[in-house]
């Protein structure tokens, strides 16, 4: 299989999953797992109808509230975005350069009044923390808050495409790039779980794929970064009751792999209970050491069935998009561009984009193309969409 196919089966898996996911991402948990299964980019609520049967000012609140963060079905989230910029970096720069990443995220956040922040549709408070105190002269050394949240893992898919040929290259410059936004060891080990299984199977076929084998490898990759961290960058969190938390994570997948489903989950949530001492969070929540280590369990469990997998992550609630997209560029890197659900690909927005990054991560051939003034319209589009039903809503109560 051509590493170019395989390049586009991570980008654009993952822009097409996170899309997917963020269909559902403000839908609470329990209301999702009430509706019918989301398996394409049909709104999963009939919106429009609900708006005209409203007759109480609490479901008028609560649609207000839903329209607010209302997702353009077939647009992704920042989850891709900072992916799109990140690749362009690697490319245009042949390598890592954190300042050029630092000023992509920069420009992003001032260049559109459409997104959430800037061009960014849905960013974190992690992510929107870094923007801001960058924005305010901080160093790029300084900038990032403590936070071990999914941010970093989320965007990173490129990374492993680029130095899928180097694992010693890979693992500083996982190092790099995700300090940016996260000085907990954490939020960065986490990505590493990303970065390296994209390297990694970029070697392998679904049908020569050994998940104890790729596991125990991951480990291996995950506790050297770990040790890395601890030894060369004083700077991040890494005391030795957090230190190996991800690696640890990793041998749990492998215990509980064979396990009945429903015993597996509590366990996942057990553990990411423990390790962020707060019994509110479970294992689809934003900390990495629940969702991200919970995509790792999708993957082992569903992965050679694409878009079961991806199914699966959308409609278990929690943080859905950055699960199914994390999730989805594993199963690019090991299946190709090709297994994707062409009803899927045919419905997401600026795939050519996606494309020529893809293609360039592998040639190295530099990208001319204004992503940002892209994203900046795209997220017109979907404030656009946003104001449509708005209007529905004010006509609903008398107003024109």
């Amino acid at each position: 299989m051509e590493a170019f196919h395989r390049a586009k089966g991570v980008l654009i898996g993952l822009a097409t999953a996170d899309a997917l996911g963020a269909l559902v991402e403000f839908i609470p948990s329990k209301l999702v797992k009430s509706l019918p299964i989301i398996k394409d980019f049909n709104p999963p609520i009939p919106l429009a109808e609900l708006i005209t049967k409203a007759d109480n000012e609490k479901t008028l609140n609560s649609l207000q509230l839903y329209i607010d963060n209302l997702v353009l079905p077939g647009l992704y989230t920042d989850d891709t975005q900072q992916a799109i910029l990140l690749a362009y970096s690697l490319i245009n720069n042949k390598g890592v350069n954190v300042a050029h990443i630092a000023n992509l995220f920069v420009e992003g956040a001032k260049s559109s009044n459409y997104g959430d922040f800037g061009i960014f549709r849905h960013a974190g408070p992690g992510f929107i923390t870094t923007v801001k105190n960058l924005i305010q002269y901080k160093s790029i050394e300084n900038a990032a808050p403590i936070t071990a949240g999914n941010g970093a893992a989320m965007r990173i898919a490129p990374l492993g495409v680029f130095y899928h040929q180097n694992i010693d290259k890979l693992l500083r410059a996982t190092i790099e790039v995700s300090a940016l936004t996260h000085q907990d060891i954490r939020g960065i080990t986490a990505a590493g779980i990303v970065s390296y299984s994209i390297a990694y199977l970029f070697k392998g076929t679904p049908s020569s794929f050994n998940s104890q084998d790729y596991l125990y490898n991951l480990h291996l990759f995950v506790e050297e970064l770990e040790n890395t961290i601890t030894a060369d960058y004083k700077n991040i969190q890494s005391d030795k009751t957090i230190k190996h938390q991800v690696s640890k994570g990793i041998r749990l997948i492998t215990d509980i792999s064979n396990t009945e489903e429903k015993i597996a989950l509590k366990a996942l949530d057990n553990y990411a209970q423990k390790t962020s001492h707060n019994e509110n969070v479970r294992y689809n929540s934003p900390f990495a050491l629940g969702s991200v280590i919970y995509s790792l369990y999708l993957f082992i469990k569903y992965g050679l069935d694409w878009e079961t997998a991806v199914i699966i992550a959308v409609n278990s609630g929690g943080d859905t998009d950055t699960i199914a997209a994390i999730l989805s560029s594993l199963c690019g890197a090991l299946h190709g561009y090709k297994k994707i659900p062409k009803n899927w690909i045919n419905k997401v927005y600026n795939i050519d984009s996606l494309e020529r990054l893809a293609e360039s991560l592998i040639t190295l051939e530099p990208i001319t193309l204004d992503l940002i003034e892209i994203e900046n319209n795209l997220s017109k589009m979907e404030h656009d969409y946003r104001k449509h039903y708005k209007q529905l809503l004010k006509q609903s109560i008398g107003y024109r």
